[in-house]
């Protein structure tokens, strides 16, 4: 009791509260709305995808390594301090220097002439003096009327009223095409006088910076293998000497709230460029070195030479049958990343082509940062109840009807309402799976062991599912991946379902009887130690 006693002292949990406070509320909004600001630096989802797939993964396989050759050196706090530096380093390449710099605007008008002109970017105006760094060249055109079409990057617009505000745009040269199909190279594109612009209406806008976007994926792809495993060394030292259950809810509430307050200041900060309205999505990268240096300043008052935990789980040898549902559990939670890795990396995407704004993107966040909270004080009796079979199973059909959900949305702001679905379905899935896998954990399992293998599973279907959507939307678009995505849950559910059905048949007891030998097996074997109810929750639900 008195240990009890001493580990719940509030002196002594506050610093660690207030470092997941200002981490999260740093770190979690910028994972969350760097695919956006990607897109329209001119990425496609393949891009996008492959650069968020590879996260998930450097962070299970590397970090680890990272942190076992830092505590055989006695060096965490400095790994810890380095690791800070590193990631708002990287953001600030990402945000601030990795940005296309010969960007040109092609407009197509109405008499069948291109006009192309430079987009102008500088650094001192892109970082903190101007807001005019998303204009062309203080171009702003009049009472649009935008049409989105993300395919190429191409916005098409009625304009009555598109006159040049500036008649000091640049010439440029540039191969054109007329609408007869007909060829004109190397035509010089000069300047047309405001009075016959009057005349014309620019049909379409076209930003043209391909071989530019190239480099930057590349340089942001050698960036993410670079540094990508110290972002979770960060989070995962203080995890190792700090886990109470209560850890990550501060972590939900603090970036639930950020994102919401970020999406506000980028919509209202909202600039023209080339004929489309675009929130200043690099305005996140400012409130990452802000709170990500709060969190290092914490980090500085906290004891890291306290050793990793690394107390066996349990040293009962199970029966095959317990080690066959445990490799049949660690599947879903593969599946589980599947589907979360593809939801987080572009629901914002898919809420910009609905026409829905950075609010709406922050609200529906926010919502479904508090609903998991909620799910995680309600859901241990709900497993208690049907048990852990049944409680998958009944995910699994969550998942399914998630992604019929975001099939059939067609109005941004229902994107919230399927996001309250989303947080039941997935927490729940992640506190079941978590609980069985603990109970059922190989004789002689560690802690540690055990976190770092489900981490690695779990970004392993991370990985496979953010990289297959981004390109399935390349070529199929979000209605049919969100299909596609609902084929490949079904064929797993069938999948998990028939062999639960086969061990009830062989068994001659009910999938809810099975779940339920579980929990009472956790019950005498590890006691109601609070700290181990979720195993490697915090850890595992960065991705």
């Amino acid at each position: 009791m008195a240990l009890r006693e001493e580990k719940w002292n509030f002196k002594e949990h506050l610093p660690y509260q207030a470092f997941y406070l200002a981490f999260y509320t740093g770190y979690m909004p910028v994972l969350l709305f760097l695919p956006l600001y990607l897109k329209y630096n001119g990425l496609s989802t393949t891009q996008v995808g492959l650069i968020a797939g590879l996260r998930p993964l450097l962070q299970a396989i590397g970090t680890p390594i990272v942190i076992k050759l830092a505590t055989k050196f006695h060096a965490r706090k400095l790994l810890f301090i380095a690791s800070c530096i590193l990631m708002i380093g990287k953001f600030f390449v990402i945000f601030i220097i990795l940005r296309p710099n010969q960007e040109i605007c092609r407009m197509r008008l109405s008499d069948g002439q291109v006009e192309d002109k430079y987009i102008g970017h500088s650094l001192a105006k892109r970082a903190v003096v101007m807001d005019e760094w998303l204009q062309v060249l203080n171009y702003t055109p009049n009472d649009l009327s935008l049409e989105y079409y993300d395919k190429n990057k191409v916005t098409k617009l009625q304009n009555n009223n598109s006159t040049d505000k500036n008649d000091s745009w640049p010439t440029v040269q540039s191969e054109t095409k007329q609408p007869s199909g007909s060829q004109v190279s190397n035509a010089t594109t000069t300047h047309t006088p405001a009075a016959q612009k009057n005349r014309v209406k620019i049909t379409q806008y076209q930003i043209d910076h391909e071989q530019e976007v190239y480099l930057i994926f590349i340089a942001i792809i050698f960036l993410a293998l670079a540094t990508d495993h110290f972002d979770a060394c960060i989070f995962t030292l203080v995890d190792n000497v700090y886990r109470p259950n209560v850890a990550w809810v501060w972590g939900d509430i603090a970036w639930g709230v950020m994102t919401l307050i970020i999406g506000v200041i980028v919509d209202q900060s909202a600039h023209a460029i080339c004929g489309e309205f675009i929130g200043s999505f690099h305005n996140v990268f400012y409130f990452n070195v802000a709170f990500v240096s709060i969190a290092l300043l914490i980090g500085l008052c906290l004891d890291f030479t306290v050793d990793p935990r690394g107390a066996d789980l349990t040293s009962t040898v199970h029966s095959s049958k317990w080690n066959f549902q445990y490799n049949i559990f660690i599947l879903a939670y593969t599946l589980m990343g599947f589907c979360n890795g593809f939801l987080f990396s572009f629901v914002y995407w898919f809420i910009d082509i609905l026409g829905g704004n950075a609010v709406i993107m922050g609200l529906s966040t926010s919502t479904e940062c508090l609903v998991g909270i909620l799910v995680f004080f309600l859901v241990n009796p709900i497993i208690e109840y049907i048990g852990h079979m049944s409680a998958v199973c009944v995910c699994f059909v969550g998942y399914i009807g998630l992604f019929l959900s975001y099939y059939g949305i067609t109005d941004p702001w229902l994107v919230i309402v399927v996001k309250v679905f989303q947080a039941l379905i997935s927490g729940t899935m992640m506190f079941t799976c978590n609980s069985f896998l603990k109970g059922a954990a190989p004789a002689g399992s560690s802690y540690q062991m055990q976190a770092t293998l489900h981490g690695i599973y779990l970004a392993i279907g991370t990985a496979i599912g953010t990289v297959f959507g981004g390109h399935a939307l390349d070529n199929i678009h979000f209605k049919m991946t969100f299909l596609w995505f609902t084929l490949i849950t079904c064929a797993f559910s069938f999948l998990f379902l028939g062999i639960q059905l086969y061990v009830v048949c062989t068994e001659g007891r009910s999938v809810s009887d099975i779940g339920s030998e579980t929990s009472s097996r956790e019950s005498t074997q590890f006691g109601d130690d609070e700290e181990d109810d979720q195993l490697g929750s915090g850890y595992e639900e960065k991705w």
